[in-house]
Order: structure tokens, then C-alpha cells, then sequence
């Protein structure tokens, strides 16, 4: 029509240069003249906020403004951040082609931030007799995981820190002939000093705490109805569904309805299969078909619940990017881009995940631990109020009516008909079922050979001429050099090359992800009852669109 109008944006840049739009508005019309006054506040690399005053002169003398705002970690990790301001595509969109905008005026400003997130899980063994404080069950792997940012970790675990891979339960087996003088500890080892400090080691505790169920291959391609999943029957109107595929764990009893803390530890591949389940309960028939393990009903058979599930997944427009986020009823209540991870890199990246329900409100954390040991945190919190007007909004919705199951996880909203029991459990679920002959397939094809340590770049020479990263490095004070400096002076990653090793460094080649497990997902879980919350909530802004 002619006419301009300002659209200001936030957005996402990844390395591929794909662009995600997290929020977006358009002002206008505006006059061929006007000014823009614009702020950009970045709180801690947590919360964005840009707002915008638009003014136009003239007889009117408008004044337009938007506030745009919203949380995501994106690059919040990288050291030396650069600003840059891009260039004006006035001309190619406004006749006459002599359009131009001039900066008249920049302020950049930067404090501290106080109250900053703490970038590791919470030191759940190590408040085992702080009173309030009862771990109820810990899984066999799950002082290996743990111990690989807890600083009070055992001093094997803190000899290998700096090669986070070598101890963690899921990816060890990968460095196992990285460097031949600097071996992790034995599995005796571990075993011997975890019995020595109380820790459970028998692999029965899992047993005793948990129901579980490995979805069955069905014969021949078998299909069941999705009414209740009994046989297919001939009917127009009943229509066959796929078998499910994973296994899911379900707690033996009821766990607390407040001040209950899950951690779980995993490789990023293996955690866009997890779904974490919080104040879990469905219908009695289905319970106790869960207590007989009936495995071969559930392969073809949803779970009707009105659970939280807490996890991470893509983002549905740039694959390259991680969502942590929190869902209801199929609904997603919150969730926030927490990094930027290709496929090729998620085998060797660490995600610890932690749920709090304080009774009042769920909290949910992510820790991202990349290869080149660089760390990101997330955090999301859901009062009961939120979780109550989503309860409510779907039962109006579907009420008479049969809602889809989920996409994703094993479960389906709950129908007025279904009558739930009264109880309240933990549900773990992944789609990638652990099976010992697809462990030992994963730990033999990603054992390198001695040679390939020669690959390693950057550090001190160790024997036989091979190397291993320098450490200190990655904890060296910031550049000295000037502030703003051309993108051609910085490395590829933005990143200056004497504080943080690229994958290639550690030489680690990307690869495709491979979500199988060496060890069973439950085996690196911890549940524990804390009366206070194990880690705080970053402050964040609330979704705004001005």
C-alpha cells in the first residue's frame, strides 16, 4: 500500500545462520520521516528485553510503542560476547531508493548481575544428613553421574573432571583408550569407595523402588484398536494404531505431594527420549495392569493421566536448537531455547535434568555441559495456578468429547469417564529401550583406537607424543584487548582460541546422534525429599507483547 511500518523482532541466529523469530510486532503506518528510541536489556544472558518508541513528526505527532520480551539462554556461555549493529535494507524496500537510517545516538552499559545461577546439579549426597534431607533412592550409576561437576566429589571423580566423559555412566566407554597413563578408575574402584561412604550398590534397590515396562515387539505386524486396546475389530469407525516403542518406569508407592527433588543425567541424544513425569496417577485398572507388568497391553495402549512431563526436545522450526519445556494435557504450559547443539555433537554432550515439586509449584532445571566443557542453565518454574486454569480450560474443551493421546509420550489426557486413583507417583519414559546387546554394540563401535589421541591439539605433549588439554586455559581471565573489535579478529565461534576448546580440540569428531544407552536411564536417577529447594529460579520475564 505504500506505506512503512516498523517490525521489531527478537530473534535467534544460530551458526548455520538459521534465524528463529522468538517474538515479533509491527508498528505503523509511519511517515516517510520518524525516529526510533530503542533499549535492549539482556539480564544475566537469561532475559531479553527490547523496547521500542517510535515517534513520528509532523501535525500528528504519533508516538507508537511495543515491548517485546521473553527468556532463553541462548549463547549465554560464550566468553568475550561481541555487540554488532547490521546495516540499513531501507533502500531495497521504500521508492524513492534513497531511504537511509542514521544512528544519532548509542549507550552500552554493563553491572554485575547478583544471585546468578549455579552452573551443576544439587550436591544431593552431600546433604544426605542434613536434617530434612532423605535420599530415597539412587539409582547404581548415579554417584558416577553426579560426580562429574559436584565439587565435593570423590577424588577419582575429581582427578578426571576435566574429561567429563571418561566417568559418566552413558558416554565412558568413548575415552576409555584416549590417553594411555591416565586411565578412569576401575568399576571395582568405584564399587569399593562407594560402599565405603554408604552408597547403595545393588542393583535390586531399582527393583525395589520401581515398576517398569519395556514396550514388546508385537507379532507380524499386529495392530490394536485405539479404543482400549483390545484386538482390532471390524469397524469403520475404531481406527488401528502403531505399537509404542521404549520403556517407562513407575514409582512402587506413593512418593511426597511437596518437596520432592528427581535428578537424571544423560547425553543430550539420549535426553530428547526422556520424559519426566511429576504427580503421576491414572486410572486403578491401569495401575495395577502397571504392577502385573503388562507389558503387551501397554505397547498398544496410552495411559490416561493428568501427569507434569518435564523435558527437552528441537525446536520444531530449527532442529539445531534445544528446548527445555513443561507440558500438560498435551499442552505446553512454558519452555525456553536453552542452546544451540547439531546432532553431531550430542553424544558428547552432558544434560543433567532436575525436578523440584514444592507443593506449590514445580520447578524444573536444565544443565547443558558441551564438549569443549563450557556449561548452560535453565530454569523454569510453574505455580499450581497456571497448572489449574490449563486443567480446567481442556476439561471444558473436551468434555463429551475423545482427545488425541500424545505424540510423543506414552500417556492421554483424562476423560470425565475416568475415574483416577488416589495416588501420586513419579513416571520416567523413554522411547529408546535399553537392551544389553545394543549396549555392547554402542561401547564397541565408539572405543577409538590409541592412534586417534594424536588428534588431540592445544595442550602439553604427553608419552608417546600425544596430547591432552591444558586446563587452566579454559579458566584464564578475559581478553585484554579493546572492546569492540572486528568479527574478522575473532575466532569462527566468537570465541577467543585460548579459552575454550572447540570439539575438534579435544578431538572429538561429530558424528550422528546415537541415543542408545549403555546403562539403564533409571540407574543414573536420584530421588530425595528436600525442605528446602535445592536451587533457585533465575527471575524471568514474563512473556510480554507490550
Amino acid at each position: 500500500d505504500g506505506q512503512c511500518h516498523v517490525a521489531p523482532t527478537l530473534a535467534l541466529v544460530t551458526e548455520q545462520l538459521l534465524e528463529l523469530n522468538l517474538m515479533d510486532e509491527v508498528l505503523g503506518p509511519v511517515p516517510e520521516s520518524f525516529y526510533i528510541d530503542f533499549a535492549i536489556v539482556d539480564q544475566g544472558g537469561r532475559n531479553i528485553q527490547l523496547d521500542v518508541i517510535v515517534r513520528c513528526p509532523g501535525p500528528e505527532r504519533r508516538t507508537l510503542r511495543k515491548l517485546l520480551a521473553d527468556h532463553t539462554t541462548f549463547h549465554d556461555h560464550v566468553h568475550n560476547a561481541a555487540i554488532s549493529i547490521g546495516y540499513s535494507h531501507l533502500n531495497e524496500h521504500v521508492s524513492p531508493r534513497e531511504a537511509s537510517a542514521v544512528l544519532q545516538n548509542l549507550s552500552i552499559a554493563e553491572q554485575q548481575c547478583d544471585g546468578a545461577p549455579v552452573m551443576r546439579p544439587f550436591p544431593v549426597f552431600e546433604r544426605r544428613n542434613v536434617v530434612g534431607h532423605v535420599v530415597q533412592y539412587e539409582g547404581e550409576d548415579s554417584c558416577e553421574a553426579l560426580g562429574v561437576l559436584s565439587p565435593h566429589a570423590p577424588d577419582w571423580a575429581r582427578t578426571y573432571a576435566h574429561d567429563f566423559w571418561r566417568i559418566h555412566p552413558q558416554i565412558r566407554s568413548l575415552a576409555a583408550t584416549w590417553v594411555p597413563d591416565d586411565r578412569p578408575p576401575s568399576a571395582r574402584a568405584i564399587d569399593n569407595w562407594k560402599t565405603q561412604h554408604g552408597y547403595m550398590t545393588d542393583s535390586q534397590n531399582t527393583g525395589r523402588y520401581w515398576h517398569h515396562i519395556q514396550y514388546t515387539t508385537p507379532k507380524d505386524g499386529v495392530k490394536r484398536s485405539s479404543a482400549c486396546g483390545a484386538p482390532l475389530q471390524r469397524s469403520a469407525t475404531v481406527q488401528p494404531v502403531q505399537p509404542l516403542a521404549g520403556e517407562f518406569w513407575v514409582t512402587k508407592q506413593d512418593v511426597d505431594r511437596s518437596d520432592v527433588l528427581l535428578h537424571t543425567s544423560t547425553t543430550l541424544a539420549q535426553a530428547l527420549t526422556v520424559g519426566i513425569l511429576f504427580r503421576f496417577t491414572c486410572p486403578q485398572d491401569y495401575l495395577t495392569l502397571i504392577e502385573a507388568a503388562a507389558a503387551d497391553f501397554f505397547t498398544f495402549a496410552h495411559i490416561p493421566t493428568n501427569a507434569i512431563v518435564c523435558g527437552v526436545s528441537e525446536d520444531a522450526e530449527v532442529p539445531d536448537l534445544i528446548r527445555m519445556f513443561v507440558e500438560m494435557r498435551n499442552q505446553v504450559v512454558n519452555d525456553m531455547v536453552i542452546c544451540e547443539c547439531p546432532p553431531g555433537k550430542r553424544n558428547k554432550t552432558l544434560v543433567h535434568q532436575e525436578v523440584y515439586d514444592r507443593g506449590s509449584e514445580i520447578r524444573y532445571r536444565v544443565i547443558v555441559v558441551h564438549a569443549d566443557g563450557s556449561r548452560q542453565t535453565g530454569e523454569l518454574v510453574i505455580q499450581n495456578d497456571t497448572l489449574d486454569e490449563v486443567y480446567s480450560c481442556e476439561t471444558e474443551r473436551i468434555r463429551g468429547a475423545v482427545d488425541a493421546p500424545s505424540a510423543r509420550f506414552p500417556i492421554s489426557p483424562t476423560l470425565p469417564r475416568h475415574e483416577l486413583a488416589p495416588v501420586n507417583r513419579i513416571m520416567l519414559f523413554t522411547s529408546a529401550p535399553y537392551t544389553v546387546e545394543e549396549a555392547q554394540k554402542k561401547e564397541t563401535s565408539t572405543i577409538r583406537p590409541l592412534a586417534d589421541c594424536s588428534k588431540l591439539q592445544n595442550g602439553g605433549t604427553g608419552t608417546d607424543g600425544m596430547r591432552s588439554w591444558n586446563t587452566s586455559a579454559m579458566v584464564s581471565p578475559r581478553s585484554s584487548r579493546d572492546e569492540f573489535q572486528s568479527p574478522k579478529e575473532l575466532s569462527p565461534r566468537g570465541l577467543d582460541s585460548n579459552l575454550s576448546p572447540t570439539a575438534a580440540d579435544w578431538g572429538v569428531e561429530e558424528e550422528p546422534a546415537d541415543e542408545r544407552w549403555l546403562r539403564p536411564l533409571v540407574e543414573s536417577v536420584v530421588v530425595a525429599r528436600c525442605t528446602e529447594p535445592p536451587f533457585d529460579v533465575w527471575p524471568a520475564l514474563d512473556k510480554a507483547h507490550g
